[in-house]
C-alpha cells in the first residue's frame, strides 16, 4: 500500500480574490429575427460552406421528423459565453440532450456564482495556486454528494443544484446546467480522473463523482437508441472525451437497436484525429453522413446557432 497525499493540507483562498480571464459582460446577446441563413446562401456554394448548409437541412428534416439534435461540447465553449446559444437552443425546445467533459461544470458554476471564469494558469501555477479558488468547488461537491443521495446523473445534480439556491447563483441565468435541469433536458458530464480542478481538493469523493458520471454515461446512451433514420449529434471543441464516450455510448446503442442512418459533425478550432475517427468516420462508416467544419468558436457557435434557429422558423 502507497502514500495518498493528504489534500487537508492545501491553502486555498476565495474566488472572490481571484483575477478571471472571462466575464459574463462579454457574452453575447441573443438577437431575434436575424437574416444570417439568407447570408450565408450567398457564399459560393462549393466545399464547406455547401456542407454547412446541407447540415443545417438535415437538422431541420430531423426535427420536422421528430428525431433528436444531440450537442456535445468541450469546456471552452463555456467560459467564451458560447454556452449562450446552447441555453437558448434548449430553452426552444431544439436541442434533445446535451454532453460534455468535466471541467464544463467548474466554469458554469463559477459563472453562476460570480459572473467570471477562466483563471489565469501561467500567473497561478508558479505560485501553487492554480485550480485551488475554494467555493466553487465546494459547491460541487455538495451538489453531487446530494445527487448521490437523490439517485441522479451528474449534470442533472449540478443544475439541481443551482436552482435550489438561486440567492447563492446570482447569474443562474447564464448557467447551461441551470436552463437544461429546468426544461428537463439531459446534460450528462463525463468526468476524467485528474484531468479537473475539483481533484486537488479535499471535499470531492472519486466514489461520488465516478457513480454520477457513470450514471451520465448510461443516460447518454440510452438517448443514442433515438438517433437513427435521420437523428443529428454535434460536437463543438471537445477533442478527446466526447468523441471516446459518443464511440463507446453508441456502441451500446448498437447493441441493442439497429441504429443506421444517422448523421455527425465535428466543429472546431483545429482538424484532430479522435473526432474526426471517433465521430464522423467511424460511426458514419455503414451509414449516414459525417461533416468536419474547422473555425473559431466564438464565430462558428454564432452562425449555426443562427442558422438553425431561423432555418426551423421558416418551416413554421
Amino acid at each position: 500500500m502507497f502514500d495518498e497525499i493528504d489534500l487537508n493540507k492545501v491553502h486555498r483562498y476565495s474566488i472572490k480574490n481571484r483575477k478571471s480571464k472571462e466575464s459574463i459582460d462579454n457574452f453575447p446577446e441573443i438577437i431575434e429575427k436575424t437574416k444570417v441563413l439568407p447570408l450565408i446562401k450567398s457564399f459560393p456554394n462549393v466545399l464547406k460552406v455547401k456542407e454547412f448548409l446541407e447540415l443545417i437541412n438535415i437538422i431541420r428534416n430531423a426535427k420536422k421528423s421528430g428525431k433528436p439534435l444531440i450537442i456535445g461540447f468541450g469546456a471552452h465553449i463555456i467560459k467564451t459565453g458560447c454556452s449562450q446559444y446552447f441555453i437558448d437552443l434548449i430553452r426552444k425546445g431544439i436541442v434533445d440532450c446535451m454532453v460534455t467533459n468535466g471541467a464544463s461544470p467548474i466554469h458554469d458554476v463559477e459563472i453562476a456564482l460570480i459572473g467570471k471564469t477562466s483563471e489565469y494558469v501561467d500567473e497561478a501555477l508558479p505560485r501553487g495556486e492554480f485550480g485551488f479558488a475554494r467555493e466553487p468547488i465546494q459547491h460541487i461537491a455538495k451538489a453531487l454528494n446530494i445527487g448521490s443521495e437523490l439517485g441522479l446523473g451528474y449534470g442533472e445534480a449540478i443544475g439541481r443544484y443551482v436552482a435550489d439556491n438561486l440567492q447563492i447563483f446570482t447569474y443562474h441565468e447564464y448557467s447551461i446546467f441551470y436552463a437544461a435541469y429546468v426544461a428537463k433536458v439531459p446534460l450528462t458530464v463525463h468526468s476524467a480522473i485528474g484531468t479537473e480542478i475539483i481533484f486537488q481538493h479535499p471535499e470531492i469523493e472519486g466514489k461520488v463523482v465516478g457513480e454520477l458520471s457513470t450514471r451520465d454515461f448510461r443516460i447518454f446512451a440510452n438517448k443514442l437508441l433515438s438517433l437513427g433514420d435521420g437523428g443529428v449529434f454535434v460536437n463543438f471543441g471537445s477533442a478527446v472525451i466526447v468523441p471516446e464516450v459518443f464511440l463507446k455510448a453508441l456502441s451500446i446503442a448498437k447493441n441493442l437497436a439497429q441504429i443506421r442512418n444517422y448523421y455527425t459533425a465535428n466543429f472546431d478550432m483545429y482538424y484532430h484525429y479522435r473526432p474526426a475517427v471517433n465521430i464522423i468516420k467511424r460511426p458514419t462508416q455503414d451509414s449516414g453522413k459525417g461533416f468536419y467544419f474547422i473555425g473559431h468558436h466564438e464565430i462558428m457557435v454564432p452562425l449555426f446557432y443562427y442558422a438553425v434557429v431561423e432555418a426551423l422558423c421558416d418551416e413554421g
